[in-house]
Order: structure tokens, then C-alpha cells, then sequence
């Protein structure tokens, strides 16, 4: 089980000290697979004896447990990117593109759940309820691909967007039966916290994807996803969030495949119809 998952699990049992060790764990992972206990205290301002208390509560076999754990995860996600480059230099930037955004991929993909996979999957293609995308500013565009490609492939399905106003009328009816996915990496907008929370208290089944299984996000989510969000620019990376979606799709996609299927080829008649998109053939030589 990846050490996103574990903290999952346990997220509800954690002190605040214990929260500061992990955020520092999930933040310097390969400073935590080569120090001390007493590294790690110092620098997430704990004690040693509350860093040997987590990796218990983790299930691990004390600190050496966690750090072993943390040292398989690090070669893990090094050696795609070691297969595929070979020491690229500061100023080759496409291969430290490359490298970082294979490490993104593995990192967010190799750590679903496939028992959480299977259950969003299920919610998103069989669910008779709404199925709405909240998006954060920074990955809107990742939400309005999510929504398109899912409203593809089943009605009722669209974006959780706008003022407050039109926020608060589209979750008026909100129940049980309707699934919302929210998307949102650090600095999380306050807005989408909020809506979020809302989504909460009417009933709705959240699930989140963001850049830390302590995200405030996260907290809140039925079920939470954890996305690679390491950048070469001084930006985050998107696209393992595209990858994600991605794989959301194609679960909905092969459950869905005979309506799905029907679907697809009513949109394509009407396309075509509408004379909505041009043939490679149609194209001037």
C-alpha cells in the first residue's frame, strides 16, 4: 500500500504534531529515506518519540519501517525516469521534462487504490444521479476535459461553476444520488473549499483530486486521489491530472461500453448533421 493510501486510511487519528511530521515526509521524501529520527523531529519541529509514534500508527515497525517503506518508494519513482534518461544536464530542459514528468505519472498512477479506483469508476458510470466537475482556477482546464469526455459518454453531466448564485442553485437539489469530483492543487481557492464543504452537508459523494492526502481536499473527499504535481518551470505540473482523468474516463468508458457506444455514434450523427466539423478529406490539398 503506497504511504498516500496509509495516510488515508489513518488521516482521522492524526495529532498536529504528527501532521507536521508527514507534511515534511511528503514534502522531502528522499531527505526522510536517508536521515534520522532525530533529522526528522528537528525538522518538522516534533520530537523523535512522536516520529517513532506515527510510523506505528502507519503500521509500520517503527522508524526504520517507515524509512524503508519511504526508500522503496524513492527508488520506485526514480528508475522509470533512470531507464528512460540518462543524467541530463541542468540545461538540457526536455530531458528534465521528461524525467519529471515520468516520476509525475508513476508517482500519482502506481498509488491509486484499485478498490477507490473501482468505486469512483462506478459512481461516475452508474450513479442516476448528476455527476458535476469543480475545478480550482489553476486546473479548470483539466475539470471542463474531464466534464466533456464524461458528458461523451452519459447524460447528466457538467461543471459546478459560476457565482455564488448560480453555485447555490445547482446544488439546491443535490442528494445522495449525485457524485461531485473536485480538482484543486496548493493554494486551494477558498470558493472551492467552500462548495466543497456544501457538497458535504447536502449528501453528495465527493471526490477529490489534489496535490497531498492532507489537503483540505482531501479531508473532505469520500474518496481522495493524490497527484504529482512536480514542475521543471517555476509552475506546477498538470499532467498527471490529465492522466488521471484520463484513466477515470476509460473506467467509465469500458463499463459503459454498450450505451456508451450508442451514445457516441448519436453524437457523431449529429455532428455530421450540422456540418460541425470538418473531414481530413475535406481539407484542400
Amino acid at each position: 500500500m503506497s504511504l498516500a493510501s496509509l495516510i488515508t486510511d489513518r488521516r482521522g487519528s492524526l495529532t498536529p504534531a504528527e501532521r507536521r511530521v508527514l507534511e515534511y515526509v511528503l514534502a522531502e521524501p528522499e531527505a526522510v529515506a536517508f536521515g534520522t529520527v532525530a533529522a526528522l523531529a528537528k525538522a518538522s519541529r516534533t520530537s523523535g518519540a512522536t516520529v517513532v509514534r506515527l510510523a506505528t500508527k502507519l503500521g509500520f515497525d517503527g522508524f526504520a519501517g517507515l524509512q524503508a517503506h519511504i526508500q522503496a518508494d524513492v527508488v520506485d519513482r526514480l528508475r522509470p525516469a533512470v531507464e528512460r534518461i540518462r543524467a541530463p544536464s541542468e540545461g538540457d530542459a526536455l530531458a528534465q521534462v521528461l524525467a519529471t514528468e515520468t516520476r509525475n505519472l508513476h508517482a500519482t498512477l502506481a498509488s491509486i487504490d484499485l478498490g477507490d479506483y473501482e468505486r469512483v469508476v462506478c459512481r461516475l458510470a452508474d450513479a442516476p444521479g448528476r455527476i458535476l466537475v469543480l475545478a480550482g482556477e489553476c486546473v479548470h482546464g483539466v475539470g471542463e476535459l474531464l466534464a466533456d469526455q464524461l458528458q461523451m459518454l452519459r447524460p447528466d453531466v457538467g461543471m459546478l461553476e459560476g457565482n455564488a448564485q448560480r453555485i447555490g442553485r445547482t446544488l439546491a437539489d443535490l442528494g445522495d444520488s449525485d457524485t461531485v469530483v473536485a480538482i484543486d492543487f496548493r493554494r486551494y481557492d477558498q470558493w472551492l473549499l467552500t462548495t466543497a464543504r456544501h457538497v458535504r452537508r447536502s449528501g453528495g459523494f465527493l471526490v477529490g483530486c489534489s496535490d497531498s492526502p492532507l489537503s483540505p481536499l482531501a479531508e473532505l473527499a469520500d474518496i481522495a486521489f493524490t497527484v504529482s504535481v512536480e514542475g521543471v518551470s517555476p509552475f506546477d505540473s498538470y499532467v498527471a491530472a490529465v492522466a488521471l482523468a484520463g484513466a477515470l474516463v476509460a473506467g467509465v468508458a469500458r463499463r459503459l461500453t454498450p450505451t456508451a457506444k450508442a451514445r457516441l455514434d448519436r453524437i457523431e450523427t449529429n455532428w455530421r448533421a450540422l456540418g460541425a466539423l470538418m473531414e481530413s478529406r475535406d481539407h484542400p490539398s
